[in-house]
């Protein structure tokens, strides 16, 4: 397999029907598309999104310098742990298509580790559903830079310099489960443009319809029979939208449940078309069963860009017995990051970085708590506060 993404042309000597495909042909992306990676049908090459690393690992940058001074986005102390060729130029480009722009350090810590988690979730999502069985394997690996770094740094590490699990690491496991699921959205505008098509237009577009695609893998030798419900919400209002089907899944490969289906969406007000469509403001989760009602997967599809989402206050609560830990909310949470101040060697977590929507816990196991507050950051709130634990 190529281990860069120079390397295409060896791959289609490889696999010689193969297509090499750059970005701009491709831009159904979305915030995940950072129009520098190439990608073969069959074989994928080396590819990553950058982030900066946790707020215990910047501490090392500022040792020798000014703190107040030192301490925003793009002060040099940043700039010289950033070794990313035209890294702001590349930055901005991702950031301020889908985020508010923020001067705080630690939002934008967030914002950009957000950022890496959904581009590198999005990637194996989308390439995972190629595996599509015998006959129909349109992609059948990810390389993905990179595991971990050098020194404390700016990158495409999952982990740090430390070995410090950024979001997109359990974005990664999530995707690498035996059954998964994943929806993708496309947007219709009222004429042609060059925006991704997950995105929701206010401007010289319209936005004037959506579709989703909702499929299912699984990577077991064995089928397997589970239940699919998708549960759809307005984040405006309290309309709601769910339904269940049985499924069974094919070993080794993935399958389409719905394409081209109409976004789910509350009522259209009086006189017809509605600009922007109404699913702008509508999230649809995914959650797979098997025969016991045990939780396989889950996915979460939110409107895009995420800049335009107003997150209100989701009234986490969580439940610690013994290692488990059950996330409820009452409003929906978009990146829930979950840590501890001083606890980032020692407090391990089974997974991070959570979409949690109402009537569905999200079950985590934390191990080396010993009593520790727990903190919380998510997207409408990325600055870390103490979560109340209930026991």
């Amino acid at each position: 397999m190529p281990s860069t993404s120079t390397n295409g042309t060896y791959g289609q000597e490889l696999v010689p029907h193969t297509k090499i495909m750059t970005s701009s042909e491709d831009d159904s992306l979305g915030m995940e598309d950072s129009g520098n990676y190439r990608c073969l049908k069959f074989l994928s090459s080396e590819f990553g999104v950058p982030s900066l690393p946790c707020l215990a690992t910047m501490e090392s940058y500022f040792a020798d310098c000014d703190d107040t001074d030192q301490r925003h986005p793009q002060s040099q102390a940043i700039q010289q742990h950033t070794k990313a060729g035209s890294y702001e130029r590349r930055f901005s480009t991702l950031m301020n298509e889908n985020f508010r722009m923020t001067g705080d350090l630690e939002s934008y810590m967030y914002l950009t580790q957000l950022m890496q988690s959904e581009a590198l979730g999005y990637a194996y999502r989308v390439w995972r559903r190629k595996w599509g069985g015998e006959g129909r394997e349109e992609t059948s690996g990810i390389l993905v830079w990179q595991l971990n770094d050098c020194w404390p740094v700016t990158s495409w590490a999952v982990c740090d310099y430390h070995l410090r699990c950024k979001p997109a690491y359990y974005a990664i496991a999530r995707e690498m489960k035996t059954v998964t699921v994943g929806i993708q959205r496309e947007v219709q505008k009222n004429r042609v443009n060059d925006r991704p098509r997950p995105f929701y237009e206010y401007g010289a577009f319209q936005s004037v319809s959506a579709t989703i695609d909702v499929w299912a893998s699984n990577l077991a030798l064995s089928s397997e029979e589970v239940e699919l419900e998708l549960f759809a919400f307005d984040l405006k209002s309290d309309w709601t939208y769910k339904e269940t089907r049985r499924l069974v899944l094919p070993p080794n490969a993935s399958i389409d449940v719905l394409t081209g289906h109409p976004c789910p969406h509350g009522p259209i007000s009086p006189g017809g078309m509605q600009v922007p469509h109404p699913s702008c403001s509508v999230a649809i989760g995914a959650f797979i069963r098997d025969r016991e009602g045990r939780l396989l997967s889950q996915h979460i599809d939110w409107p895009q860009p995420y800049k335009f989402l107003r997150p209100c206050d989701p009234q986490v609560t969580v439940v610690l017995d013994g290692e488990r830990l059950v996330v409820r909310v009452l409003a929906p949470v978009k990146g829930l990051v979950l840590s501890v101040p001083g606890g980032e060697d020692d407090v391990i977590w089974s997974d991070n970085c959570l979409d949690v929507v109402p009537d569905h816990p999200y079950e985590v196991t934390v191990k080396g708590l010993r009593g520790r507050a727990i903190y919380a950051a998510y997207l409408g709130r990325e600055r870390a506060l103490p979560l109340a634990l209930s026991s």
